[in-house]
């Protein structure tokens, strides 16, 4: 049964894509997003994001993650927006727009151009987050084996890459076999003080990092064995393309190289 964080067999069009032009429409989306720090402009990225997540019918309870990791990340970026305090940074909206002064800490100002990026950089990641998530809940590793060793990306990083992807629900379902077991032997974690929450996760702590440690014992040998040896790998699989994965990849380049051409020549997604 799939855990969080792992690909779920659904009759949806993403699920239905060849993985190579999943790959090919996430990369784009992935490296023009990378270039953009305009909110503006990322909506319509959150809006894209939107759609694939919802289409593909993605659990939204995984973006659950995202609320603690963006406001730890909205912090951070604003600090780092209290050091662009500058206009004179801010090429594309209007200098009297981006000098306007929000507020200010004492010795820190920050400025309507700085509090744009700070937004913009908060959004990108969550927007990332999301097209994550649903590659990722669309995206069989059984099915990407087969088809990444056709842009001839060398095995070992293939097989370093599926192991990863495969680390996170393997951790969740063993911590969820582990509280089953332990539930089932009558342990209860009920209680609002935290010294006590602490001392009564013992039985549930202990067995779980040793089933970890052992789990990362496994795949280090695995990797050393499989990964990493001397033979070289081959899989025999086709990779089936349709007309839909063909038109999808080509937009893809396309939509790349003209965000591309844009961001370098006219400032595009730029504040």
């Amino acid at each position: 049964m799939p855990v969080w964080f792992e690909y779920a067999p659904r009759n949806t069009w993403l699920h239905r894509m060849s993985p190579l032009s999943k790959l090919a429409l996430f990369l784009s989306l992935f490296v023009t997003i990378s270039f953009v720090i305009d909110p503006r402009i990322l909506a319509i990225y959150a809006f894209i994001a939107i759609i694939l997540y919802a289409t593909s019918k993605t659990p939204w309870k995984w973006m659950i993650i995202s609320i603690p990791f963006g406001l730890y990340r909205f912090m951070e970026a604003a600090i780092y927006g209290f050091t662009l305090a500058k206009p004179e940074l801010y090429k594309v909206i209007p200098f009297e727009l981006a000098s306007k002064k929000l507020f200010v800490l004492g010795p820190i100002t920050m400025i309507y151009g700085s509090f744009l990026f700070s937004v913009g950089y908060i959004f990108r990641i969550i927007i990332g987050m999301a097209l994550t998530f649903t590659f990722i809940y669309t995206t069989s590793l059984n099915e990407l084996i087969k088809s990444l060793p056709k842009l001839k990306i060398p095995s070992p990083l293939i097989f370093v890459t599926v192991i990863a992807l495969k680390f996170v629900p393997e951790l969740w379902r063993e911590f969820n076999l582990t509280s089953k077991a332990q539930s089932l032997r009558g342990w209860e974690l009920k209680t609002k003080n935290p010294v006590k929450l602490f001392k009564m996760s013992a039985p549930i702590v202990n067995p779980f990092t040793r089933k970890m440690i052992t789990y990362v014992d496994r795949l280090t040998l695995t990797v050393q064995i499989r990964g990493f040896g001397t033979k070289s790998v081959r899989y025999p699989w086709k990779v089936k393309f349709d007309i839909v994965d063909w038109i999808i990849t080509i937009l893809s380049f396309v939509a790349t190289a003209f965000v591309l051409y844009l961001v370098i020549f006219y400032n595009f997604g730029q504040i």
